[in-house]
């Protein structure tokens, strides 16, 4: 067989895996879905082994298709409890919300591998802000064309130096993990449009609860951080 075509998303994934971890001995993929992440990257042999781990009963099947002949196994569990420690180098989690990723990470910490790969469909300031307690260095966040955020993550034993910039204070950090500390630092357009969009948005409204008014005031803190860093 050759190596499927992924949609942008997992294209974009796949090949940030291959960037940090070509070769990997094993690599996990949790919510697998239709297994066509972990078939690219075996059959691509940016991995040498895969692991799908799936809860639902028909994203099993549709892996265990899809993996057929291949060095991956299809496991039926909920998040990690389908690993062993130490049994992967890299993992993978996408399309989830920021809960759901959070309870995966947390639920079984000792079979989080060195590097994690982590595409959330929401809340994406809360994934950051786990890595970063956690020591998880976050060392890539990709934008892609449909506004999807993909971020890479190594295991580290030190303050995470894509912060440094942010540290200095609470609201500051904060709203580095929110937003991105990359992101902010590369005045990535894309952010810049999101945040213009949002400051209008909510100016206009004429009454705000406590979460909005929070959003708009982190908003202001990364657009003056932008125009302060600007030259």
């Amino acid at each position: 067989m050759s190596a499927p075509k992924l949609q942008d998303r997992l294209q974009r994934l796949a090949d940030l895996i291959a960037e940090k971890c070509q070769g990997s001995r094993c690599h996990a993929d949790i919510g697998s879905d239709h297994g066509l992440l972990l078939r690219y990257l075996l059959e691509s042999k940016i991995v040498y082994r895969g692991i799908a781990g799936e809860l639902r009963s028909t994203p099993l099947a549709n892996s265990k298709r899809q993996l057929r002949d291949l060095p991956c196994d299809v496991r039926h569990g909920n998040g990690l409890e389908v690993l062993r420690p130490g049994e992967v180098s890299s993992l993978s989690i996408s399309g989830m919300g920021d809960q759901t990723i959070l309870s995966i990470l947390s639920n079984h910490p000792a079979c989080l591998p060195k590097w994690l790969f982590l595409q959330p469909n929401k809340g994406i300031g809360a994934v950051r802000k786990w890595a970063y307690e956690s020591g998880f260095h976050l060392k890539t966040e990709i934008w892609t064309k449909k506004d999807f955020q993909l971020l890479a993550f190594q295991k580290a034993d030190w303050r995470d130096p894509a912060y440094a910039r942010f540290a200095e204070n609470d609201d500051l950090l904060e709203t580095s993990q929110v937003f991105g500390p990359v992101f902010l630092q590369q005045r990535h357009a894309s952010l810049l449009k999101r945040l213009q969009a949002e400051s209008r948005y909510y100016e206009v409204l004429p009454k705000l609860g406590v979460i909005s008014k929070h959003r708009l005031r982190l908003i202001h803190i990364a657009l003056r951080w932008l125009d302060d860093h600007s030259k």
